[in-house]
């Protein structure tokens, strides 16, 4: 079952019909004597029905599409963190940026102690927006409460490449390599390789794609770099 907060809505309807269901069971049963048994429960009934199968049918058009659902959501429980978070990942989605970074602002202000999901987006979103600082500060607030996250620990070392800080991203993607899963440490171990290249640290640019080229001996990514890096790096270092 879908969670948020239209479950609870529904599950109450749910409940009250179950409810009344049995408050008419038990007043309007019927004479078993005389076989007498009153069609007013069951135009009470029918009319029950009616009323929550329309307020249902009336919700329809919010679950179109995941936008809808949750922004209705979020305009209806405004203090509902799960609302304004799910809006915030469908905006996200949908690469509204000014929108889903004002969800996930609420959200946070919702929800303080979960900041680190949010700030994992609004980083995404400035580095989109191509605001660096801010995204940098955004994936370090979410290592305050994911310390050995490798996402966030690899987006600040692209941060830093991407301002030409080249010796500054090399611990993050060395911290990054320890807890990544074998396609992600290829990955890293490919940016490793590209960063030590551009400080001309070619052994070690060497070492980082030779473990690459272990853990996937046909990953093309790994295969390029290699190639490239014999091109650029003097006699000296080729074997």
């Amino acid at each position: 079952m879908m969670e948020g907060p239209y479950t609870e809505t529904f599950i109450g309807a749910r409940e009250k019909c179950a409810g009344l269901y049995f408050l008419f069971r038990g007043r309007w049963h019927g004479d078993a004597r005389t076989g007498s048994y009153p069609v007013t429960r069951y135009a009470i009934a029918l009319v029950i029905v009616c009323i929550y199968s329309i307020t249902t049918f009336r919700r329809i058009p919010v679950w179109k599409d995941d936008v809808t659902l949750w922004q209705t959501a979020a305009a209806d429980f405004p203090t509902n963190y799960t609302a304004h978070f799910r809006a915030g990942e469908a905006y996200y989605q949908e690469k509204r940026w000014n929108e889903a970074e004002q969800s996930f602002v609420k959200a946070r202000k919702l929800n303080p102690a979960a900041y680190g999901n949010s700030s994992h987006y609004l980083g995404l979103i400035y580095y989109q927006q191509k605001k660096l600082n801010e995204a940098e500060a955004e994936f370090t607030n979410e290592l305050k409460m994911f310390p050995d996250n490798v996402d966030a620990l690899y987006n600040i070392a692209i941060i830093k490449m991407d301002q030409d800080h080249w010796e500054a991203s090399a611990p993050f993607l060395e911290m990054a390599l320890k807890n990544a899963d074998k396609g992600m440490k290829i990955k890293i171990l490919n940016m490793i390789a590209v960063v030590y290249s551009r400080l001309e640290r070619y052994s070690d640019a060497q070492e980082a794609l030779s473990q690459a080229r272990q853990l996937g001996p046909n990953n093309e990514e790994t295969v390029k770099n290699l190639n490239y890096l014999n091109k650029l790096m003097p006699s000296q270092y080729q074997h």
